[in-house]
């Protein structure tokens, strides 16, 4: 879906970019020797084929994947944007409780409803046979095959609705007589197998059974309380609406852009199929009993097209029903579920899938379009496909293209290419038919017609077609197939359906229409690429840059920064949120199984990137988490000697902040620090024991506005910052604990960017515990270098969390500035949430129960207070997203304006990240090597600067790599370098001025220990500027000289170029004489 080559129009002096006058220009000097033909797709490539499936072989779990759902519990949850993005991600989406939350009446829909608003409407009826939903016999019931038998008749919805009624009570009735047991069994199967004994499949085997499928309720007049209750969904699943494609079609095209009924008994099926042009679609369960359904991704359809003409079925129109074995076999994965009543089913472009009904129950379905690159070009994939087998596209893709160039305005720059490029074609081809039927001879009427087909090829007729009188009616014919007919379009009248003058018009006026880049909102900034200073770009080699820096005159002291411009935008959006979108619903994840938690961590990872912030339940649990090993008093074991940091602080609402009097509410909150260790953190500790609270532990202490009078004026202690992490040695049992987690959320992974920083952070990438008392407060923060975090409540009480997103950031600092609160130093927390509000503001609030993780993107701000006694564990992680580092390069700049240190050194970082890993997002590898490209240069020219001041200048190479900071800005150097720690002697543990090392001369065959030597020279000890040179703590292997291998360890020369040049073969200094050069080699 991501390769669009095919908007390349035909000729390369044309594009889409000129106006239809240049166009119909070009097709007029053209000469015509036959029949112009056009494909919508490239004309470099060839007609559409049978994708291959992926290559890769999926593992067993991954052929079973969990079926996406959501659970909905309120209606501003159904209109979150994150249910629309979730849904336009998966293959096929699974929704509960929409229809309870939005209270749509189910009722409309059952069959009595339906019976008397039109007994005698029409109802396709299709003959089955009745079978289990894992296997399909033939009409003999001797052979499994993949045909299904589906006989097609027609019958007035209330002779259907007998039939219906009639089986309910026949089952109803074999119900009661049976015993109790059965019925049990029956509860247990819950129809999955239809209810079927080993010996009532036999009897079954026989049985027909008749399916009610495509009624219309597209009649306003009819159905209007029926398609009142639709509007009810949100815009997404709605069949009319402004973001549904398919209502700019310009007529119903029956259960695509109107409503289908379906009425179904035990055993029914829906065939497998692809929707019409791969477009979407949305089933609801009606009830009363449930469906069970069959979907495969979009990716994996061209096997399933392999698979049937293997079986020698038609894929496109004929009716089969696959066998699940055969599928895992040819590596195509299947999602499986049950649509209970009630229940949305979102099936997404292009997915492929079956569905049984497993008792008595009514389905809605519809098809829609949203506004998507991928849903347009697998339409027109799909447009072109049929073409290709003289199948009918169902929705016409031309039409609807010109339609929407009409009616629509495009901001979606890859979408308007796309219909841009429909346009170009088919005006392309309108001109050279018009062309080319005019050298015919043919005369040509004009009048305005609905939507036709070619009745022998079947395609669209756009523009030109030719109508020829057949019994009294006009049938109309594709150029290609009336020449076929008559080579002299004989009897044919050419009919010009389009005014040539009206779709210059609409071809010209579609242009994109560019959204305002000013909208306040906190994007990521854009890097100009290609307009670096001295011409450079990050394509150039070091060689190159340093080139470009000695050509450079310096007048005063370089300067740099790691953007061209330096903005960090404080303004935020401008849309004013509604009162629903400024208390936000939180995205949350619940999963149920260990399996379903490493089968879905893609999914899991994708959601919680996609999101301010999300709530994951349940995978400490499933995984094993041991959060006992993080309770204060196993903790206070371990590290009784440990110091900590105290916060004390005043006691008070999570909803309030008041002054040291409790007189005023202010934002800066009181938040005084001292020290003390974990030892006298125990005799301190006068608010509950730890064995209450471990006994205790699903008891809570809230602090809500009822009980503030009681608890005013207490003081409470918070301790923070107990860093486990360093001392790996104590903690082995909290850091194989970590482990467990999906490598995302984990602190040591090599899926963490921040893994690569050279030394460790405190609570940044090691982790930080907080041992909490109820109304114990984190206060407002962002984390450092807009990095992400990881939290965990480990128990036994719960946090209430408030959370602003990154884009609304300079909102909150504005704040700070304007009750003289430092937003980054001072200790804050917003006295009222109206006060955010009321400057448009939106605040996600929840509640974190033990065991809960929570996932806080880049750049939040939060503020958290425990509302009982609660541990929590939290680190940074920085993945390997454009978006974590851009915005950390960001705060890296806007704290050099403000003279804030970065507490993560984002230059070293960057150096050892292109040292260290290999990028494969190019975004992110140009954003690395940009920085890169940056620092070289400025370290260049930093060292041509200070030469040219006279300033000597020391080489440390082979050195430790150490961070250092100016201690006046802040400013993070460049790489500095460690000096090597005192040697020390072995026998008597002094520390030595000098390195003693083998002497580098006395080697070779003849002083090996056969030949009565030693193996090594005598023992030297070499001088202070050649200890940096010490063999035993680095290895050099290559010839400075010669660049040869040198065999010699602690050389950095051969032996054979040191004697030539009369130099040292450890350091290179000049040696007094040839002749001494082995007794003053060390």
């Amino acid at each position: 879906m991501d390769n669009i080559d095919w908007l390349r129009p035909p000729e390369q002096e044309l594009n889409i970019e000129v106006d239809a006058k240049t166009i119909i220009k070009a097709c007029k000097d053209k000469g015509l020797n036959k029949v112009p033909q056009h494909s919508l797709l490239n004309s470099r490539q060839k007609a559409p084929f049978n994708p291959n499936q992926p290559n890769q072989r999926l593992l067993e779990e991954h052929l079973r994947p969990c079926t996406p759902s959501i659970l909905l519990s309120d209606k501003n949850e159904a209109f979150n944007p994150w249910v629309r993005d979730f849904c336009l991600g998966q293959p096929i989406v699974l929704i509960t409780g929409l229809t309870k939350i939005l209270n749509f009446n189910l009722s409309l829909f059952q069959t009595k409803t339906i019976v008397k608003a039109d007994p005698d409407g029409i109802i396709e009826v299709r003959e089955q046979m009745l079978q289990t939903n894992d296997e399909n016999w033939n009409q003999a019931y001797n052979q499994k095959v993949w045909d299904y038998y589906s006989h097609r008749d027609y019958s007035s919805i209330s002779e259907y609705a007998l039939y219906q009624n009639k089986e309910y009570l026949k089952s109803k009735k074999e119900t009661n007589t049976q015993n109790k047991q059965d019925i049990e069994d029956k509860e247990d199967s819950n129809f999955d197998q239809l209810n079927l004994k080993e010996d009532q499949k036999i009897e079954c085997k026989k049985k027909k059974i008749c399916f009610g499928t495509n009624v219309d309720l597209s009649n306003m007049r009819k159905w209007k309380s029926q398609l009142k209750e639709l509007k009810k969904l949100p815009p997404l699943f709605q069949v009319e609406s402004d973001d549904n494609m398919l209502n700019y079609v310009g007529y119903n095209i029956l259960g695509m852009n109107t409503i289908q009924f379906y009425m179904a008994v035990p055993g029914c099926r829906t065939p497998g199929h692809q929707e019409n042009n791969n477009f979407c679609s949305v089933n609801i369960n009606i009830g009363p009993d449930d469906c069970k359904w069959f979907a495969v991704p979009y990716e994996y359809w061209g096997a399933l097209y392999s698979l049937c003409e293997c079986h020698n079925i038609d894929y496109l129109n004929g009716s089969w029903w696959p066998n699940l074995d055969e599928l895992y076999e040819n590596n195509i994965p299947v999602y499986k579920f049950h649509q209970k009543p009630g229940d949305l089913v979102w099936v997404n472009v292009g997915c492929v899938y079956w569905m049984q009904a497993i008792g008595f129950c009514n389905n809605i379905a519809w098809n829609v379009g949203p506004f998507t690159a991928k849903q347009y070009q697998a339409a027109i994939e799909s447009y072109e496909w049929n073409k290709l087998r003289g199948v009918q596209s169902i929705v016409p893709m031309v039409h609807l293209s010109w339609n929407l160039a009409c009616k629509i305005k495009m901001s979606d720059m890859q979408l308007y290419k796309m219909i841009k490029n429909c346009l170009f074609l088919t005006l392309r081809q309108y001109c050279l038919t018009l062309k080319f039927v005019k050298n015919k001879g043919a005369e040509i009427e004009a009048y305005n017609c609905d939507t036709s087909y070619c009745v022998k090829c079947m395609i669209e007729l756009f523009g030109i077609l030719f109508s020829l009188p057949k019994n009294n009616q006009n049938v109309p014919y594709c150029l290609d197939c009336a020449l076929k007919i008559s080579p002299l379009l004989e009897g044919f009248v050419c009919v010009e359906e389009k005014n040539i003058y009206a779709l210059i018009n609409i071809y010209d006026n579609f242009i994109l229409n560019e959204l305002p880049t000013d909208n306040g909102a906190f994007t990521c900034s854009k890097l100009n690429w290609q307009n670096l200073e001295d011409g450079l770009d990050i394509d150039a080699n070091a060689r190159t840059i340093i080139e470009a820096c000695e050509n450079k005159e310096l007048n005063s002291v370089p300067e740099y920064s790691l953007f061209n411009v330096c903005q960090a935008p404080l303004d935020p959006p401008k849309q004013q949120l509604q009162k629903e979108q400024l208390h936000p619903f939180i995205p949350a994840i619940s999963l149920t199984s260990e399996n379903e938690a490493w089968e879905l961590e893609p999914w899991v990872k994708a959601y919680c990137w996609n999101h301010p912030i999300a709530l994951i339940h349940d995978l400490t649990s499933i995984v094993g988490f041991n959060m006992k090993l993080f309770w204060t008093e196993n903790i206070r074991k371990t590290f009784r000697k440990f110091k900590i940091e105290r916060r004390t602080q005043m006691q008070q609402s999570s909803i309030e902040n008041w002054d040291k009097t409790y007189s005023n509410k202010v934002w800066k909150c009181y938040n005084r620090r001292s020290y003390m260790t974990l030892k006298e953190h125990e005799k301190d500790q006068t608010i509950m024991p730890s064995e209450i609270i471990n006994e205790y532990e699903d008891e809570q202490i809230h602090m809500t506005s009822e009980n503030m009078l009681h608890i005013k004026r207490n003081k409470i202690h918070l301790d923070t910052n107990v860093d486990i992490l360093n001392l790996k040695k104590k903690c082995k049992l909290q850091l194989k604990e970590l482990r467990k987690l999906p490598s995302f959320l984990q602190v040591d992974s090599e899926n963490n960017m921040l893994s690569y920083i050279d030394h460790k952070i405190l609570g940044v990438n090691t982790l930080q515990l907080y041992l909490m008392v109820p109304g114990c407060r984190i206060t407002g923060q962002q984390q450092n270098n807009n990095f992400c975090t990881v939290s965990i409540n480990v128990g036994s009480g719960n946090c209430e969390w408030f959370v602003v997103p990154y884009e609304y950031w300079g909102v909150i600092y504005s704040l700070c500035e304007h009750n003289d609160v430092d937003f980054v130093n001072d200790s804050w927390w917003p006295p009222s949430l109206n006060e955010l509000y009321e400057h448009n503001v939106p605040v996600y609030k929840f509640f974190q129960e033990k065991g809960d993780i929570v996932w806080l993107n880049v750049g939040c701000v939060y503020w958290i207070q425990a509302n009982s006694i609660c541990n929590n564990i939290m680190w940074n992680v920085g993945p390997f997203m454009a978006r974590q580092y851009q915005l950390a390069l960001e705060r890296y700049e806007w704290n050099k304006l403000h003279s804030f240190q970065s507490i993560v050194p984002m230059i070293n970082l960057s150096w050892n990240l292109a040292r260290k890993t290999q990028i494969s997002d190019p975004q992110l590898y140009r954003l690395i090597k940009t920085c890169m490209l940056l620092t070289l240069k400025q370290c260049y020219l930093l060292l041509k600067f200070v030469k040219n001041k006279g300033v000597e200048v020391e080489s440390y190479d082979g050195y430790e790599v150490i961070a250092h900071y100016c201690d006046k800005c802040l400013i993070y150097f460049l790489p500095q370098r460690r000096p090597n720690p005192d040697m020390v002697c072995e026998k008597c543990e002094k520390k030595l001025g000098k390195v003693i090392t083998p002497d580098p001369w006395k080697t070779g065959a003849r002083n090996t220990v056969e030949s009565g030597g030693r193996q090594v020279g005598e023992n030297k000890a070499l001088s202070a500027g050649k200890a940096r040179f010490n063999p035993y703590t680095t290895k050099f292997e290559i010839c400075r000289i010669c660049r040869q291998k040198v065999h010699q360890v602690g050389s950095h020369y051969c032996q054979s170029c040191a004697y030539k040049k009369a130099i040292c073969a450890m350091c290179g200094k000049k040696l007094m004489n040839t002749k001494n050069y082995k007794q003053s080699a060390t």
